[in-house]
């Protein structure tokens, strides 16, 4: 280590693992986010939704984010669910008593 090396700044995540993320800032993906045309967007939603439905909610962070998504009508996961309906990728389950 260098005389250099002092000057830094230690990150103050503690993660000893090199295929582990750091948090991410969530502002800052929420404007990326924003900035991508519709299909791209519609893509990531979609890898998301899939991600999250294929472990029944268990996975909870996805590239250093929080990954929470929203089923409320209007919102980007109940259009990529919308979309998927359509196509056939998804069914809803029906509740049979």
């Amino acid at each position: 280590m260098g005389e250099d090396d002092e000057n830094i700044p230690k990150k103050d995540s503690d993660i000893d693992d090199p295929y582990t993320l750091p948090p991410s800032d969530p502002e800052a993906d929420q404007k990326y986010v924003s900035l991508l045309d519709e299909p791209t967007r519609l893509r990531r939603r979609v890898f998301e939704l899939m991600l999250y439905v294929g472990t029944g909610g268990s996975i909870k962070f996805l590239d250093g984010l929080e990954l929470r998504p929203t089923f409320e009508g209007g919102s980007d996961m109940d259009h990529a669910w919308t979309k998927l309906e359509k196509l056939g990728v998804l069914k809803k389950k029906v509740i049979t008593a």
